[in-house]
This record gives C-alpha cells, sequence and structure tokens, in this order.
C-alpha cells in the first residue's frame, strides 16, 4: 500500500499519509491562504499574522502529484 512508502519518511510526509480525503474536503477553506498573503477589500478580506514561508520540496511535490496524479 502507498502508506508503508512513507514508513521511514519524516513526520510531515507521515501526516499527509494518513490525512484523509474525507478531512481534506471539509476543511479545505481553511487552507487556502498562505502564510503572509493579504486579501485586500471586500467581505473576505484577510491578513495572515504569519511571516511568508516557502513551501518545502515535499510540499511541492504533494501539490504536484495532486495535479497530475499517476498519469500525468
Amino acid at each position: 500500500m502507498a502508506t508503508e512508502l512513507f514508513h521511514s519518511a519524516p513526520e510531515p510526509e507521515k501526516q499527509l499519509a494518513h490525512y484523509s480525503l474525507l478531512d481534506a474536503l471539509l476543511a479545505r477553506r481553511s487552507r487556502r491562504f498562505g502564510k503572509g498573503m493579504r486579501l485586500n477589500g471586500g467581505p473576505l478580506a484577510y491578513e495572515s499574522t504569519h511571516e511568508p514561508e516557502p513551501l518545502r520540496l515535499a510540499e511541492e511535490a504533494a501539490l504536484a502529484f495532486a495535479a497530475c496524479g499517476l498519469t500525468g
């Protein structure tokens, strides 16, 4: 199984392997705003209280896999 590949992976990758699709769909709105970003005006105006932080290589890989999957 795919989660077996993450057995010796660092902790963030282990967490990703065990994060269910249902949890991701139910909580999707809380994950749309990056650290350090600002949305000006309107009812959704918001400014992050965090400093900008680039994605780690594993996070970029997870996003690329989510977009392309196994078939490209």
